[in-house]
């Protein structure tokens, strides 16, 4: 008989992410309804097989002696738990596995996983906890070493992504549109360009879009969370927040004073030149305020800062009109 006391004790000893998998929302809302079905729980056969105090051969004949029941009734019970939830969750902790199957790697299947991901199950994927997406986001760089295309295929599925991901009224192009995942894209598009953009622009989009506005605060934070997600994954590598791959991510996670990196708006990694920036302004620091040093590096700050605002203010004008023309040249004679 196997001991559930045992079980537990053996559960919270395993890797934090399988732990908040095992145990999560999207689980029990697949167990809920087979639970509800038969007017008992099931929670505990889950931990019990996932610790291996119990093998699937002997399940049905542990519901059975445990809810008094007949075996065959008991079979048919598990076939249908194995169906709708041990299936599933056995193939996602496969997934988010750190000791991932180097054939499922190399075959594609990986990459595969994470198309699926990204064209239709996106939403609930950037909601769940950070050592999650953490380990989502382990695969995905995995996989860029096997598979070159993989980036790209991320980002056209994103594109193509018709998840709704908010509730309110919708406008692109002054018509009304579903607030798909995709729709939400090409409406930052079309307000702030393709071109990479700094933090800045994002807190200005968050604050001001009128699509935007009409939004709770948690759909808000939903926006922003794709919105980066676009950015890591549209502009990578220059979006990443330095040039160690342990700050990598492309789906992004919530940060916390804690974390490697620190002090950053709306919790988002900086970008390139918001980092050139940044260590200018360290490099800075080193010299006294009346050295030659100094002034050489305080100019170089200063141009690159205006040329950042240059770049949004670039934005608000159409390609080919004169007013954008003239700010390019300036950018580029700042550049030069």
């Amino acid at each position: 008989m196997p001991n559930i006391e045992k079980a537990i004790e053996k559960f919270h000893k395993l890797p934090i992410e399988v732990m908040l998998t095992v145990d999560s929302d999207e689980i029990f809302g697949k167990l809920k309804p087979i639970n509800k079905k038969y007017g008992l729980d099931f929670s505990y056969l889950i931990i019990l097989l996932v610790v291996n105090e119990l093998n699937y051969e002997d399940a049905p004949k542990f519901i059975a002696g445990d809810m008094e029941m007949n075996e065959n009734k008991a079979k048919k019970i598990f076939i249908e738990i194995k169906d709708e939830v041990l299936d599933y969750l056995v193939d996602r902790l496969n997934f988010i596995s750190s000791d991932i199957n180097k054939e499922d790697l190399k075959n594609g299947k990986i990459s595969r996983k994470l198309f699926k991901i990204f064209s239709n199950n996106l939403k609930k994927e950037i909601l769940k906890h950070k050592e999650i997406i953490k380990s989502v986001n382990f695969q995905i760089f995995l996989c860029m070493k096997e598979d070159l295309k993989l980036l790209d295929n991320l980002e056209k599925a994103l594109y193509n992504n018709q998840e709704i991901l908010t509730s309110s009224k919708f406008l692109l192009n002054q018509k009304e549109k579903q607030p798909t995942i995709s729709n939400w894209i090409k409406n930052f598009i079309k307000e702030n360009g393709t071109d990479i953009f700094n933090n800045i622009v994002l807190s200005k989009y968050l604050a001001e879009s009128d699509n935007v506005k009409n939004l709770k605060e948690e759909e808000k934070h939903l926006v922003k969370r794709l919105l980066l997600l676009y950015r890591n994954l549209k502009f990578f590598p220059d979006s990443m927040p330095s040039d160690n791959v342990d700050d990598w991510e492309i789906i992004p996670v919530e940060r916390t004073t804690d974390d490697t990196v620190r002090n950053m708006p709306l919790g988002a990694p900086k970008t390139k030149s918001e980092r050139e920036i940044d260590n200018l302004k360290e490099e800075e620091e080193k010299y006294s305020q009346e050295s030659l040093e100094r002034a050489v590096i305080e100019e170089k700050v200063e141009g690159k800062s205006r040329i950042e605002e240059l770049r949004i203010e670039l934005k608000k004008y159409k390609e080919g009109s004169l007013e954008r023309l003239s700010i390019e040249e300036e950018i580029k004679k700042l550049e030069y």
